[in-house]
């Protein structure tokens, strides 16, 4: 264990979720850095639950792994808690994988996912020990680099950043890497213009930002002559070898835990607000055959129980229907449920419904975005509301329970009638809910931002007191049962339209808000808007006119970046966005958007095949799973399978002791999953693998004795201790199996006691250990407060404690050994009876090594182990 692991493992018990920051994920790469030619880490600024569900995180990272030279590593924002720790011990930013400080890396690429994550960088970078402005920053500095959406608009990162990638990155990186190689030695000017010889990558210090005396911008200009004036985007072929088959799984819940799979990339509708659908042209389409195989090799290699087919508008996928036929039989044996995250309401159709039978359904999303025809057609959302309503109808009778919808307010020529349509829609769609059984609409409405590269890019935003109004307008008239009506606070998406359309003068005002505490600004708890407008203040700059209209030959802080869309294009667009007259879909031909030829002949669509034939098998299982969440028929009589019980004792070592119980149960699920043992599982709507555990263990603690049983569908005669073994992480193994014969009583049930041992080392002197124990256990009652939720709850700690001893092991270290009542009202935590036992803070308490060594059932008197037991 390198230091700085260690020093990193000390804090881990005094913060929330410390699985966050372990890097032990199933398929984790790591790599010797002494052989390596590059290092890289990648770095998602925001906490680890976001960033590890980001899908181009995980193609980045399998892409640049596969070079045997290079390393990619990853990195995420700390949660407040751990960045305060790691500040007073002085714990440097670091990689997941290695454990080392992101300042020895060759280079930091940063995913700009979203301008609310803007502080996060700089406190990154911060913690990280390197110097925030890139000028100055040395030979021995990391070079920082920057990719994603926000890209499309660099500037008012360009102060902190030495380069961005505009566009793609999967292609783009190996000759980033190659530059990185081949520079190595020179000074970093040199280094900079290699870089900037390389399509698609922009390095801001070879350009100024001209204001006029008045501040407004005048325009980009480089000044050296080896870079380019305008920067055009990378745009990728979905080549197969660039999806991982085998994708990063973590041990901790992360917020899209699922297999993700970009099935296709951009879109060819042409919304007017939407800026993925403009920059990320042309659409490219995936082979059915590439998505199939990398979803099979997937779930084998995740054992993850849903799959989600990714895209800017999954629905529009040529070969949804073909590619859903050769999945049933997969997703229906597996019992896996399928996720349909982006879909048109106007091509969710009764065949496409029918296809998915049988498959164990997520919740669907849709996005009318406003609630009359008129305002549609301003925005060139091609849908009317009589599609609209089919569509809720079809999604509700083909079963699904929830449908989720998303709306925007202030979108250019809005009126309150606008918004009267969207009450009355949502009063429709209610109605269609309640004669489906009462089944759930979920309604998020977002005030709209004008972003850069669309034809609403000289848009004014509504001010922040249009926008409440309008807010509350909607939260008074929305009101029904079963609606869940979710908003996003206008002065939230002020300060995401300020930085989405600011240029390189936002840089300071970003600088003042970190320096007072701006970080996680996307989270509701951490935003602080007042703290935000005195950083406009003080860096003297009026945030309301970064969101005023701008007249059409204005120059733009984003005009150097092209994203393939032509700025012409952009105002016809916005001209018919006036009259309003739609633009059709360019799958239908071509609409003048300006692509260039070599961007065009990059567009791969699929086509549907016809007379798709079904896998053996998929109509009989997809019977058995619609039964999952209905009634069966009175006349059909339900069949029970004779099943097979098997108990599990193994133990959990150092490098899972920060583990939380929940996550470890996921972990089990999945490798069950994995091995494909017949697991059995519960009847209902969302069925669950028949595994019961004992008594939860404590964050921190290691473990040589903890049980599991599993319920088998059908005799399974292999090794469950061998299948289980070869794909359980390290740090988990199995010591014993024995199959479980007639009636057993749950493990819950029949552990009553835990037997804990504690290394105290030269902590204490032994006679005053001694003497610790002896008060202890003259005390009648000793009485704890537990904290848990905002609530105290007072525990006599001496009721639950059947005895401490003090023990010395073979090497002479002094131990306590501690027996606690474990699965009943007087159960007690081993760091509570050591704190109240030693009188130490509770950092100290938590330094120390405890592990639990054996549970017990109680027989008339005698203790035994949960194995003699059946």
């Amino acid at each position: 264990m390198s230091d700085l692991r260690g020093r990193i493992e000390e804090v881990l018990p005094l913060v929330s979720k410390p699985a966050r920051y372990l890097g032990n994920e199933l398929n984790v790469i790591r790599k010797n850095h002494s052989l390596m030619k590059t290092k890289l880490v990648l770095a998602f600024p925001d906490v680890y639950e976001i960033g590890q569900s980001y899908t181009g995180f995980h193609i980045l990272y399998h892409v640049v792994n596969r070079r045997p030279d290079v390393v990619a590593e990853r990195t995420f924002a700390p949660w407040p808690d751990m960045e305060r720790l790691m500040r007073q011990k002085a714990i440097p930013l670091f990689s997941l994988e290695s454990a080392t400080p992101l300042r020895d890396f060759d280079a930091l690429g940063f995913t700009l996912q979203h301008e609310l994550n803007y502080t996060n960088v700089l406190n990154m970078l911060d913690m990280a020990g390197i110097p925030l402005w890139a000028k100055q920053r040395g030979e021995q500095d990391p070079l920082v680099l920057g990719g994603g959406p926000c890209a499309f608009n660099p500037e008012p990162l360009a102060d902190f950043f030495d380069a961005f990638v505009i566009g793609d990155g999967e292609e783009v990186i190996g000759e980033i890497i190659d530059s990185l190689e081949t520079t190595k030695g020179a000074g970093r000017p040199e280094r900079l213009k290699q870089l900037a010889a390389i399509e698609g990558v922009y390095v801001p210090s070879l350009y100024r930002a001209d204001y006029n005396n008045e501040g407004s911008f005048k325009g980009i200009f480089p000044i050296v002559p080896a870079a380019p004036e305008q920067i055009s985007a990378r745009v990728a072929d979905l080549k197969s070898e660039n999806y991982p088959s085998r994708p990063l799984v973590p041990l901790t819940q992360i917020t899209h835990d699922r297999l993700s799979v970009e099935i296709m990339r951009g879109c060819t509708r042409g919304c007017r607000f939407c800026s993925a659908g403009m920059t990320y042209r042309p659409v490219r389409e995936r082979p059915v055959a590439d998505l199939v195989e990398q979803i099979r090799q997937g779930i084998d290699a995740s054992g993850w129980e849903e799959v989600s087919l990714l895209s800017l508008s999954t629905s529009d996928y040529g070969g949804l229907e073909e590619l859903l036929s050769q999945l049933s039989s997969l997703l229906v044996s597996r019992k896996l449920t399928l996720s349909l995250p982006s879909i048109r309401m106007d091509n969710f159709t009764l065949k496409l419904a029918q296809s998915i039978q049988g498959i164990r359904k997520a919740g669907l999303t849709f996005a009318p975005e406003a609630g009359t025809q008129r305002l549609r057609e301003v925005i060139n959302k091609n849908l009317d509301e009589k599609e609209l309503l089919e569509t809720i109808k079809t999604a509700y009778s083909a079963g699904w329970g929830a449908v989720k919808l998303y709306f925007m307010i202030g979108l250019p020529t809005e009126t309150y009638e606008d918004l009267d349509g969207i009450v009355e829609l949502v009063r429709k769609i209610v109605y269609i809910g309640r004669r489906h059984r009462g089944k759930g609409l979920h309604l998020s409405i977002s005030p709209f931002s004008p972003k850069p590269h669309t034809p609403f890019q000289w848009d004014a935003q509504d001010n922040l007191e249009q926008l409440r109004k309008k807010s509350y307008y909607l939260r008074d008239r929305i009101r029904w049962k079963n609606v869940r009506l979710k908003w996003r606070e206008p002065e939230v998406s002020f300060i995401e339209a300020v930085f989405a359309r600011g240029g390189r003068r936002m840089s300071q005002v970003l600088w003042e808000a970190w320096k007072h505490g701006a970080k996680f600004d996307a989270w509701t708890d951490s935003f602080d808007f007042q703290r935000w407008m005195e950083a406009f203040q003080k860096a003297g700059i009026d945030p309301r006119r970064e969101v005023e209209a701008r007249p059409f030959d204005a120059p733009l802080p984003w005009d150097h970046i092209s994203p393939g869309v032509t700025k012409e294009f952009l105002k016809k667009e916005r001209e018919k966005a006036s009259i309003p007259e739609q633009t059709p879909d360019c799958r239908t031909g071509c609409v003048g958007c300006g692509l260039p030829i070599q961007l065009r002949e990059k567009q791969r669509l699929v086509s549907t095949s016809q007379g798709t034939t079904e896998s053996p098998g998929t109509r009989e299982q997809a019977k058995e799973a619609a039964l999952f969440g209905r009634r069966r028929k009175r006349k059909t009589s339900f069949v029970q399978v004779a099943k097979t019980r098997v108990r599990l004792k193994y133990a959990k070592r150092q490098q899972l002791k920060f583990l939380g119980h929940l996550d470890l149960v996921e972990v089990f699920h999945r490798a069950v999953r994995m091995a494909q043992i017949p697991i059995d599982y519960s009847r209902g709507f969302h069925p669950r693998p028949k595994i019961s555990f004992g008594p939860p263990l404590s964050l921190g603690i290691t473990s040589s004795a903890e049980y599991v049983d599993l319920q088998f569908e059908r005799p399974f005669l292999e090794s469950v201790k061998d299948e289980l073994s070869l794909i359980l992480p390290t740090g988990l193994d199995i010591l014993e199996e024995r199959p479980i014969f007639g009636k057993a009583e749950s493990l819950n049930k029949i552990i009553k006691l835990a037997e804990y041992t504690v290394k105290i080392g030269a902590e204490m002197d032994i006679e005053e250990l001694k003497q610790a124990i002896k008060k202890f256990e003259s005390a009648e009652i000793l009485c704890f407060q537990r904290e848990r939720r905002g609530t105290v709850k007072e525990v006599n700690i001496k009721a639950g404690t059947k005895g401490i001893s003090l023990l010395f092991s073979p090497a002479g270290i002094p131990m306590l050994r501690m027996l606690l009542l474990t699965g009943s009202d007087n159960d007690v935590r081993p760091t509570e009876v050591l704190k109240s036992l030693l009188g130490w803070p509770w950092e100290r308490v938590f330094s120390l090594d405890i592990s639990r060594t054996a549970l017990y059932a109680n027989r008339n008197g005698e203790l035994i182990s949960p194995m003699e037991v059946i």
